[in-house]
């Protein structure tokens, strides 16, 4: 019987060829639309998602008692002072923010890095390509490189053990090259430097001057370490203004302002016009199909009178809408794939169509969705049509009492 309905379905399809031509057209650009913006949305979703440590991960943050203000820049020394005193806090790392013009040889480049604990490479997965993460800062005039710093700076050359000279004239050795940093990652940066030799300005209790990172045990509710850590600020600086801290997860940390609101306001948005691109698709669909109906009447009169029951009938009409959006989905990808380098060297992220088992099976479920939705309503209102009326070629008085609505 299925078989059935698909052979009528792809006749029709094929007999009517401007209509579906039509019809398939305005899917495939209301689909192109709905599946550009959803790889965008995932694409922020998919903020810091890849580190495997992602659910105990955590950003020490502040706020003043009214809560009116709010920030992240923290001492240095909570980071040791945390994971020393608090046996949920496994792992801590401070974060210092440099920018620093580094030379080897005749080469010379201006870079951003990152001043870090050890336990940074505990904590986060930024894989390493050279080097062991557990001794590339035993030694304190140790860098750590990424794998596009190493190409600029070295060549084709083994960077490991080769001396990079700081700004300020001190040399270090790299002892360690990362694989390039995620796009899709908070925390960037071209190179690390080990947490001890951060100036002194930065260490002191009294001076908020770096992030602070902190790596809960399984299954230790963070709401509850927030509120161990609320007064670790005021304790140390009794004659300050009372900063109260508290942890923010680190996959909230890209959308999510720390007073609220935040990026994800924009992702909300556009998720709900992605949803309305594709019922405006489907709307258009289900009124060319309805204005269609005139030149289907003497097909569903005589289906009916030669023994068709209305559900036979609906299942053909949503059978011919379910193929015309399979069609109009396979055209949307091929425009995606078309449009996304131009996408993406606009907004300058590498935003792509990944075709994995979930992907393709969402993709499958948007342009079934799509077909049932668009082709619901002429499926039902066809199919009602009285046998009699139709031969007799009563249309408008059919119609009429159907109360049919455009958009």
């Amino acid at each position: 019987m299925l078989r059935n309905y698909l052979k009528i379905a792809c006749r029709n399809i094929a007999r009517h060829k401007g209509y579906s031509f039509i019809n398939i057209a305005g899917l495939a650009v209301g689909l192109t639309a709905t599946i550009l913006i959803l790889i965008w949305v995932q694409y922020e979703l998919s903020y810091d998602k890849f580190h495997t440590n992602v659910n105990n991960l955590y950003r020490v943050a502040f706020t003043t008692e009214d809560l009116q203000f709010h920030g992240e820049h923290l001492p240095g020394p909570v980071a040791d002072f945390l994971r020393e005193q608090y046996p949920e806090i496994t792992h801590a790392t401070s974060v210092g923010t440099m920018g620093l013009k580094l030379t080897h040889e005749q080469k010379s480049l201006t870079t951003s890095g990152r001043l870090v604990h050890n336990d940074f490479f505990e904590m986060f997965t930024f894989p390493m390509l050279q080097g062991d993460p557990n001794s590339v800062f035993s030694n304190p005039t140790s860098i750590v490189i990424t794998k596009n710093l190493a190409n600029s700076l070295f060549g084709n050359q083994d960077p490991i053990g080769k001396a990079i000279t700081l700004e300020d004239g001190y040399a270090f050795n790299v002892t360690g090259v990362l694989q390039n940093i995620p796009h899709n990652s908070h925390i960037q940066f071209d190179f690390l430097l080990s947490f001890v030799v951060t100036p002194p300005w930065m260490n002191q209790w009294d001076n908020k001057a770096v992030f602070t990172y902190v790596m809960l045990q399984e299954n230790v509710p963070y709401k509850s370490a927030s509120d161990k850590i609320r007064d670790v600020y005021n304790d140390h600086n009794p004659n300050s203004t009372k900063n109260n801290l508290y942890l923010q997860p680190l996959s909230r940390i890209h959308l999510h302002a720390l007073d609220g609101g935040g990026p994800i306001i924009g992702v909300y948005i556009f998720s709900s016009m992605a949803l309305l691109i594709l019922l405006i698709a489907c709307i258009n669909f289900t009124n060319l199909a309805t204005a269609r109906s005139q030149k289907r009447g003497k097909e569903i009169g005589i289906k009916k009178i030669v023994g068709s029951s209305r559900m036979q009938l609906i299942f053909q009409f949503l059978s011919e809408s379910i193929i015309l959006s399979l069609i109009a989905m396979v055209v949307a990808i091929l425009l995606t794939e078309l449009l996304i380098p131009s996408i993406r060297a606009m907004l300058g992220i590498p935003l792509m169509l990944r075709y994995s088992g979930n992907v393709v099976i969402m993709l499958i479920g948007i342009a079934l969705l799509t077909g049932i939705l668009a082709g619901g309503y002429p499926a039902f209102f066809l199919s009602s049509f009285r046998p009699i009326a139709i031969l007799k070629g009563q249309y408008s008085d059919i119609i009429s009492a159907k109360g049919r609505k455009g958009i």
